[in-house]
């Protein structure tokens, strides 16, 4: 399973929608695709479900540019 924009960051581009605390210029989903049957048994049709994941995703670019920081002032200690 791919999660949390690890493959692409969004299916449909929304703005973010926490202008002031959010640091996101646009919505990180995570999505679902569920077949809907009719009577009959056959698909008719199908439901897209998007889960906002905007503050895992910026918290774990965070943690991400911390570690890269971490690693260069590790790095330069070295030397």
């Amino acid at each position: 399973d791919v999660t949390i924009g690890e493959q692409r960051p969004y299916l449909v581009r929304f703005k973010n929608y926490q202008p002031i605390t959010g640091q996101e210029e646009f919505m990180y989903q995570n999505t679902t695709l569920f077949p809907l049957r009719s009577t009959t048994g056959a698909i008719s049709h199908v439901c897209l479900v998007i889960y906002d994941v905007t503050d895992v995703a910026a918290n774990r670019n965070q943690l991400l540019a911390a570690n890269d920081k971490l690693q260069q002032l590790s790095g330069s200690a070295k030397s």
